[in-house]
């Protein structure tokens, strides 16, 4: 499957996963506690993606790709991290307080907000009447599941 012809679907698959992420995690945050939840998430996580990486690099080619960076590339590197970081553990906090599907919707209509101000402001996309309409709509869709 080429990702790019194919963005649909990968679309809908991570939004899939994304759900079940989220339930799974609900389910075992009370069970293990924050803290907890996150160590196994680190180790799982990164275990999963060494064995990625080691599957489909090799060393030359990494040692490579880590030498095209500058300092400054590896400030930005680490501040994505950082933001990575903390928005994991805002995530769980809110998980531990909230139901998941009221979280959902509200990062749904923020992610669709967020899109359509930064295509504007960046990309200088046209805020239509048809977005804002599809906005409005979505926002009262959401108020109407969340009765």
């Amino acid at each position: 499957m080429n990702l790019e012809n194919d963005v649909i679907i990968f679309s809908i698959l991570l939004v899939v996963m994304k759900f079940f992420i989220g339930i799974l995690r609900k389910r075992n945050l009370f069970k293990m506690g924050l803290n907890a939840m996150m160590l196994f998430d680190i180790i799982a996580i990164n275990l999963l993606l060494l064995l990625y990486i080691s599957y489909n690099s090799n060393i030359k080619e990494l040692k490579d790709d880590f030498c095209k960076l500058s300092l400054f590339d590896y400030f930005f590197a680490f501040l994505a991290c950082c933001f990575v970081a903390l928005s994991v553990i805002i995530g769980r906090q809110l998980l531990l307080k909230h139901s998941f599907p009221k979280l959902k919707i509200v990062f749904t209509i923020i992610n669709i907000l967020m899109s359509v101000l930064l295509g504007y402001f960046i990309y200088n996309d046209k805020i239509t009447f048809n977005k804002m309409f599809g906005f409005i709509f979505v926002i009262v869709g959401a108020y109407l599941i969340n009765l």
